[in-house]
Formats: structure tokens, sequence, C-alpha cells
């Protein structure tokens, strides 16, 4: 101000010259006190969404445990809130770590027409990961994403053995619905979405919600499963246990006859014996099989199919019904939206296999995510399994009902999703089978920032 009052009191020629030097010094700096005061809260903004960023993406990888879908997280939230042009790195200090740089060049009102080139503003944050409790793996895993999970009606029973947990995938807040005198028996329930209960006594144990969703456990299986399925033709070209035949006993081997393998003819002096016969061949995945009336068929992969303790290719459905019996030494693999129907008093007993191949070690029934079928089992169907097996349908349903039981002293469930009503019990054993089957993240973890 004294500059100024000086200035209008003068009428010396050198004073103006003095203040013709000092006004774009002046203009400058006034510039200059505005552009950053500008940068200071530009570069609150990008912390705000540098901040964002660290911690939406240390939830998604709290989430998932993938770093690749976390920085992808990272990088659109990050980039939401800092605006255009803004240049978004995200990296992994450690595992349980993640750090989000924003960077952005800084804009100018005054002081650009003195620089050529504006500065850079970078903001960082830091987020640390800690993942729950780690849960054991789960009996039951029940895959699908949304949608009623797992339903237990009427009298439905699904009974777990001691440390054999459950999982829910499903986001909806009817995830696992419980009606009637139905009950969930397990120490370890753990539900992404809500629980539906008729009583406080229908789950033995208070469930957890909240809980992470998993991945499938034998998606490693996938591409083996895929490779398989050229090998089913669209028609099946033979028919196993279409009828029943006069027998006097004993067993012996199916044959094609007439386009349908049925058990052996004896000695016809007697009406409607039951029969047993076992089935190796090598076209059992053209096969339309159906065992029903008492017949007792048992499917065995031998070397006459040169496949020994292998696969048993299903193409085409497989029923079992009105009392037949179906003996199963090997690893059913559905193909091709093949399902499985035991109705009607049909027994299914999974066998251990005399060879097991190690690819599907341990696991008697397995369809791929995509199979998209229903397996039914109803009408007082029964389904044994041996110890130590395990199922994996991830892209099936499985329907029990209706005075129907599926058994083992150890068997693991995979599937997208599980029914169980009228007087159904399922029984699965204390330990999954011996594939290797992730443990899970509880629901109780956290992200904070710590930088």
């Amino acid at each position: 101000m004294n500059i100024l009052t000086n200035f209008l009191k003068c009428n010396s020629g050198a004073f103006t010259a003095i203040f013709a030097i000092m006004a774009p010094i002046l203009i400058a700096g006034a510039g200059l006190a505005v552009d950053v005061g500008f940068w200071y809260s530009s570069k609150r903004d990008l912390q705000n969404a540098a901040d964002a960023g660290a911690m939406g993406g240390g939830f998604e990888l709290l989430r998932t445990k993938s770093q690749a879908s976390a920085s992808t997280e990272a990088n659109n939230i990050a980039t939401l809130n800092a605006g255009g042009g803004a240049q978004i790195t995200t990296t992994f200090p450690a595992d349980d770590l993640i750090r989000v740089v924003v960077q952005a060049t800084a804009q100018t009102f005054f002081i650009g027409s003195f620089i050529s080139n504006p500065p850079r503003i970078a903001a960082a944050a830091t987020a640390q990961v800690t993942a729950g409790e780690i849960n054991p793996p789960a009996c039951l895993n029940l895959l699908d994403p949304m949608g009623e999970g797992l339903r237990i009606n009427g009298n439905g029973r699904v009974v777990m053995g001691e440390g054999c947990g459950v999982q829910v995938n499903s986001s909806d807040e009817r995830a696992v619905v419980i009606n009637g005198e139905g009950r969930l028996i397990s120490d370890d329930v753990c539900v992404n979405g809500g629980v539906v209960t008729q009583s406080g006594s229908s789950i033995s144990s208070v469930p957890k919600t909240g809980c992470p969703q998993i991945t499938n456990p034998y998606e490693f299986l996938e591409e083996d499963i895929k490779a398989l399925e050229p090998q089913c033709n669209s028609d099946p070209q033979v028919t196993i246990g279409g009828k029943v035949q006069a027998s006097s006993g004993g067993g012996g081997k199916g044959k094609k006859d007439g386009g349908s393998v049925d058990p052996p003819a004896g000695s016809n002096n007697g009406p409607d014996v039951i029969s047993e016969f076992s089935y190796e061949a090598e076209d059992i995945s053209q096969s339309q099989i159906t065992v029903q009336n008492s017949v007792t068929v048992t499917l065995n992969p031998g070397s006459s199919a040169g496949n020994i303790g292998g696969p048993i290719l299903i193409c085409h459905d497989l029923t079992v019904r009105s009392g037949g019996t179906l003996n199963v030494r090997g690893t059913l693999v559905f193909l091709n939206g093949a399902r499985l129907n035991v109705q009607a008093g049909g027994n299914l007993n999974i066998l251990q296999p005399e060879v097991e191949t190690n690819v599907f070690r341990g696991l008697s029934i397995v369809a791929s995510e995509t199979n998209n079928a229903t397996h039914d089992i109803r009408g007082g169907g029964q389904i044994s399994v041996s110890p130590g097996r395990g199922i994996s349908v991830p892209g099936d349903v499985i329907d029990i009902n209706g005075n129907s039981n599926l058994s083992s002293a150890s068997v693991s469930i995979t599937a997208k999703s599980l029914v169980v009503g009228g007087n159904t019990s399922i029984g699965l054993g204390e330990h999954p089978p011996t594939q290797p089957v992730p443990q899970r993240t509880g629901g109780d973890g956290s992200v904070v920032l710590i930088d």
C-alpha cells in the first residue's frame, strides 16, 4: 500500500520505471498464490481418490484373494474419484498390502505464462488387509451365487459329521430356507446371504452370515472334464438293463442285443428271478442306462475297455428305479447335461474302485460347471457312497425328496444348490475326500489405511 500511495503522490519518472519493473513480479506472485492454492485443493482430491481406491481394492482382495481382481477394483474406484486424466498405479508391496498412487498434471491459471511444463501432483495410499478366521474345508459346498442355495422342507434332514462344515455362496436374503420340521445339523454353517428358518431349532448352531463366497474347489478338473465331451454321441446306441428276463440266477457280462443289454437269460424255469450281471465295454459312454425291476447291474471299468480304473462316461441320463440296483466301481462323469435319476426304490451303490486314476482320485460323481442338470433322488431312492469319496457337480442341482437317502461315512458334496424334503436324510461324514479342498476365510476380516 505504501508503494501504491507513494506512486500516486510522486511526480518522478524514476519511480514509475521502478513500479513498471515490480508490477509483473507482484502479479506473478499473486498468480502463483492462486495456482498453488488450487494445487493443494487438487492434491486433497487425489488423496481422497487414492484412499478410496486402496480401501475398495483391499475389500476385493479380502473377498476374492485375487490380486488381479483387487487391482481392477482399485483402479476403477480411484479413477471414478479422481476424474479424467489421472494416472492410477496399483501395486502389492506384500501379500496383505495394496498401494494405490494417483497422479495428475497440475492445472494452471496465471503461472502457466511463466513456465513451460506444469508440475505433476501425486497422492498415495496403502491399505492393509487382515483375513478373518480360517474355517476348515466344507463337506457341503453350494456354489450358486444367487437364489436359494439350500432348501430343506418337510421332515428333511441334513446331518453333518463333527468338523464337517456347510458353505452357501448365495447372496440372496433367502440363501438358506428351512421349512416345517426340516433340520440342518452342523457346527459350522457359513452363508454369504440370509437365512430363513421355521424355528430356532431348525439349525443346530448359529449360522455365520456375510461369509465370503468361494470358488469351485474342483475347478482344476474342468479342463480334464471338457476333454472327455467329444466322446459323447447325440443319441444313445445301447440301452442297459432295459427289461427283466426270466433267469435261474448267476452272473454274466452284458452284450449288445438289438440295441439293448439285458440280464443274461438262464434256463427259463422260473418266473422273473432276480438277475445280476456286470458290464465292461468300450461304448459305455454311448449307453442309455436304465436299471429297474429288481435287476442288479455292476459297472466296472475293466481291461475290456482298456480303461482300467478310469472314468465311466455318462453322456445320457442314468436311471435306477423300481427296486433296481446299480453298483459302480469307478468315477461317474456326467457330460453334456446328462442327469442322475434314482427313483421309486432304486438303489445306487458307489463302491471303491479296484484301481483309481490320479485325475479324479477321491471323487465318485463328477460333472462340469457347465453341465446344468438336476439330479433327482426321490420316491425312496437310495444312494450309498463308500467312505472317503466325494461328489463334485458344481453346475448342477441335487434334489432329494420322498423318503430318499444319501449317506456315507465321509463323503463331501459340491453342487450348485441342494433341495431336501419329505422325510429324506443326507448324512455327510467328518472329512472331505482325498482331493485337495481349500480352507475358507471367515467373514470378520478387516481393511485399514496405514498411510
